[in-house]
């Protein structure tokens, strides 16, 4: 009986604990997703990301290296000596070591339409509203760019960009 009791207590500490663990608010969880950004640490810079952002990321990467596998061998080569990694690698290369290589290349130019995060966002930026619910808080920065995050295991993540094409005067949306 004492040692369920003990075991009761313990696992109720651990749970009064672990419900003590608050979110850092979107601005904290974006500015510690730009550090990781710049500290080129890729797997830091993902756990900032929903699920869904980071599948969307995911199947872009699948699409690339699609891509890469319908390359001549000769080309394929070429690759993987710029990425310094094995020839068989080039295309089976996964979302974190893809990201990492992009971080510490960024003169890289094949895959060049997969954006790691807005160059907009990496920059300083002052943020002008905010929007939020229980579930959802959107950054809307000076330049009028979007950065939407969503409450996914407690914790919040980005899980969606909206950039301003200020060509054309419309939104571009990065899923």
């Amino acid at each position: 009986m004492k040692n369920k009791l003990c075991i009761l207590l313990l696992v109720f500490s651990m749970g009064q604990s672990c419900s003590k663990t608050k979110s850092p608010p979107p601005i904290e969880v974006l500015e510690k997703t730009v550090q990781a950004f710049h500290q080129k640490n890729s797997k830091e810079f993902i756990s900032h990301l929903s699920q869904n952002y980071a599948h969307r990321m995911s199947e872009s990467l699948h699409e690339i290296l699609n891509a890469f596998a319908r390359l001549p061998k000769s080309a394929l080569k070429g690759v993987a000596l710029e990425m310094g990694v094995p020839l068989y690698q080039v295309t089976r290369i996964n979302l974190e070591e893809y990201i990492q290589y992009r971080m510490e290349n960024e003169n890289f130019t094949l895959g060049k339409d997969f954006v790691v995060f807005p160059a907009e966002v990496l920059q300083p930026v002052s943020v002008k509203d905010t929007e939020e619910s229980d579930e959802k808080t959107t950054l809307i920065f000076e330049s009028g760019e979007k950065l939407i995050f969503i409450k996914e295991n407690g914790f919040w993540k980005i899980d969606e960009y909206i950039g301003v094409d200020f060509k054309s005067g419309s939104e571009t949306i990065e899923k």
